[in-house]
């Protein structure tokens, strides 16, 4: 029985060591036809061509019978498919793109990592179903380490559908960074946003489905109703940054009441069947509680906490490999080991005191007096009035130290607030009072949550008013 393959003509090909061959020209050896890659003196590179397993092999001439070969004319009475045709081009048009790139997210972003910040990278693209805790000291670049990841799911079809979910405060910097570096057009949903976004989406869209990607805010997305909503739609990847703020709070014992709100919110996402890959980020992942901690590992689903989640049990072989947490002094000590620039600049921790100038002591004086003069006036009141009070006085000096020209704006705010009230303004009668939570965020900087925007927060403060009429009166004079 002849072992010639379909398409080698009988006496083809000389089979000689001195015989050249044209790179891209079809041979025939060992029974196999063949592609010509390069050819070296008497050593020939060739890749398989006749339809078995893709291979490359060398060839040394004076021992092959190295034929010209030819790939055979198709059958016309095997007629295949279209839609097998267009799968096959397609599929050689992703190897072309991406088949020569180990990370694919490089190529499609404006980031030029460093070398540790590829790390978590390349452990996501370990995991079928990425379930990871990035908890790096602040300053090394959590935020573009998520953005790398996500680019990397994408360009890998791995994911088509993205929800982060952020403090209030870092919306805007979510969304600038995703479109910026990574070129993901991701949208900010709330009850602010979400009345601009029905006026662009089509009769009865539902934008949580309607959008691709989209940011929104933890305390917006534990609402009930906002949650379920959020449930109803499936989700590729979900990211929760500042995750510490949804970890289970410490409980000393299972009976002990807690608010959970935001737990089951990440209980509800991490353990939906319509959530593929999670990411957890957070600088301090631990409060000092372990069951805190664990509740974090235990969002993963990947079998690293055992035991109730009061008196947890962490498995540290399945944890390590979910969890990316470096201090930056590691990383330091990292770049001098390899002998390489930190791109960390030089901290100097000397404390400088600034003598305040005349004019800046007799300003902070000015507002001390008049804030006494508002505490003393809301004393009468009841404990929130007072309390209040305290809030009220504690923003105005935050914003005498920020600038002259950001007190001068607050307090010509409250003035106008006043003089309003006693003119019996009706707008000024329907002002929202501010409540005690969010104005105690204001001042301490913290997120004031979904209720009221930041700047909407401090000019509450502002207006809040104390005492009957006549005290407005003697306040206005000051």
């Amino acid at each position: 029985m002849s072992m010639r393959p379909r398409g080698i003509k009988k006496g083809e090909g000389m089979g000689i060591a001195g015989h050249s061959f044209a790179p891209g020209s079809v041979i025939a050896n060992r029974n196999r036809l063949w592609r010509v890659d390069a050819q070296t003196g008497c050593v020939l590179i060739a890749t398989s061509i006749d339809g078995g397993e893709t291979e490359q092999q060398r060839f040394y001439l004076p021992f092959e019978n190295v034929q010209s070969g030819r790939l055979p004319f198709p059958d016309s009475g095997r007629v295949g498919f279209p839609s097998a045709q267009d799968l096959l081009l397609r599929a050689y048009r992703l190897s072309l793109l991406h088949g020569t790139a180990p990370l694919l997210s490089l190529q499609r972003s404006r980031v030029i990592p460093k070398d540790y910040q590829l790390v978590p990278v390349v452990m996501a693209l370990e995991m079928p179903r990425v379930r990871m805790l990035i908890a790096d000291d602040v300053g090394l670049g959590k935020t573009i380490e998520a953005g790398l990841i996500l680019t990397e799911l994408l360009a890998r079809q791995m994911a088509s559908r993205i929800l982060v979910v952020v403090p209030a405060n870092l919306r805007e910097q979510w969304q600038q960074a995703l479109d910026y570096f990574f070129h993901i057009p991701a949208r900010i949903i709330s009850s602010r946003h979400r009345r601009e976004m029905e006026r662009e989406l089509p009769l009865g869209a539902n934008p949580w489905a309607y959008y691709r990607y989209l940011i929104t805010s933890t305390d917006y997305a534990k609402q009930p109703a906002i949650k379920n909503q959020i449930l109803e739609q499936s989700w590729d990847v979900v990211v929760i940054d500042e995750a510490h703020q949804v970890a289970k709070p410490h409980q000393s014992s299972p009976d002990e009441h807690v608010q959970m709100d935001r737990w089951e919110l990440a209980v509800a996402l991490a353990t939906s069947k319509r959530v593929r890959h999670l990411l957890l980020l957070t600088a301090t992942p631990h409060n000092g509680y372990t069951d805190s901690f664990a509740s974090l590992l235990w969002l993963l689903d990947v079998g690293a906490v055992s035991g109730p989640l009061h008196e947890p049990q962490i498995v540290r072989a399945v944890a390590e490999r979910h969890v990316c947490q470096r201090r930056r002094k590691d990383v330091e000590d990292w770049f001098k080991r390899n002998a390489s620039t930190s791109p960390f600049p030089d901290r100097d921790q000397r404390e400088v005191i600034v003598v305040p100038s005349a004019y800046e002591k007799e300003a902070v004086d000015a507002v001390e007096a008049y804030g006494k003069g508002i505490l003393a006036t809301a004393a009468t009141g009841t404990i929130q009035m007072r309390t209040m009070a305290h809030w009220t006085v504690l923003h105005l000096h935050k914003r005498a130290l920020s600038s002259p020209e950001a007190l001068r704006c607050s307090l010509r705010n409250r003035r106008d607030s006043l003089r309003r009230r006693l003119e019996g303004n009706a707008m000024a009668e329907q002002e929202e009072t501010l409540p005690l939570d969010v104005a105690r965020a204001n001042v301490l900087d913290e997120d004031t949550g979904e209720r009221v925007p930041d700047e909407e927060a401090g000019r509450r403060a502002e207006r809040a008013a104390y005492g009957p009429p006549e005290a407005i009166r003697v306040e206005l004079k000051k």
